[in-house]
């Protein structure tokens, strides 16, 4: 898989990785990162915890995957790396490593594989799961009254019937069981660069959808 080390990028090995999650209570993978604020706030307020944000643009995570390598003491990061991949081509070096796995605010192609759903797409994040792994996802709602948006991406409205009638049996049958899901007007739980600027200074309504990922329940 490719690790994305400031401006370079080089080749990492599963047992590379393994090596590095030695000795850490938890490990979480943070889907479609973006720029990787969320991870590397996360990892110092959490150092027990190792973080791995994964996005297709590595070109975005350069300036955090290259502050994550000083010293500790001058802002780095030993438990987080960034990893260079898309939500249709997860690394197989991952698959079974995360505790939880964190998605904020899709948007593109992402979003509407989450949403339409799409199965495969579905069952891609579930390998990345150990058993009873947690699921948290964060969608910006108020795409949904953009009606240009949703015809563009050819997406659905988003409804609590949907939610309950499409969602939870579609990612029930991908090995996610869908235990929780709200609306937030303002708070929501984890800060991201995007998230901050959907929510800051607007009536923005923001989805949370919660699960428990069991990836020996896929057949």
């Amino acid at each position: 898989m490719i690790l994305q080390q400031g401006k370079k990028t080089i080749f990492y090995t599963r047992d590379e990785l393994i090596s590095r999650l030695a000795g850490y209570e938890r490990t979480l993978i943070d889907l479609g990162t973006g720029d990787g604020r969320f991870v590397y706030r996360q990892a110092g307020e959490n150092p027990h915890i190792f973080y791995i944000g994964v996005d297709a643009i590595g070109e975005n995570m350069q300036e955090l995957s290259q502050r994550v390598l000083k010293k500790p003491t001058r802002g780095g990061r030993p438990n987080a790396i960034f990893i260079v991949a898309s939500i249709e081509n997860l690394p197989p070096e991952l698959t079974g490593l995360a505790d939880t796995i964190t998605i904020n605010f899709p948007w593109g192609y992402l979003l509407k594989a989450l949403i339409q759903p799409e199965f495969h797409i579905l069952r891609s994040i579930v390998t990345l799961a150990k058993p009873d792994a947690r699921l948290v996802m964060l969608v910006n709602y108020s795409v949904f009254e953009n009606q240009n948006y949703i015809e563009r991406l050819d997406i659905p409205a988003m409804t609590t019937d949907r939610i309950t009638e499409v969602l939870q049996p579609t990612y029930k049958q991908a090995g996610i069981i869908l235990t929780n899901f709200a609306f937030l007007s303002r708070d929501v739980p984890h800060r991201t660069t995007w998230g901050q600027r959907l929510i800051l200074g607007s009536a923005r309504e923001t989805l949370l959808l919660e699960g428990l990922i069991n990836p020996l329940s896929v057949v």
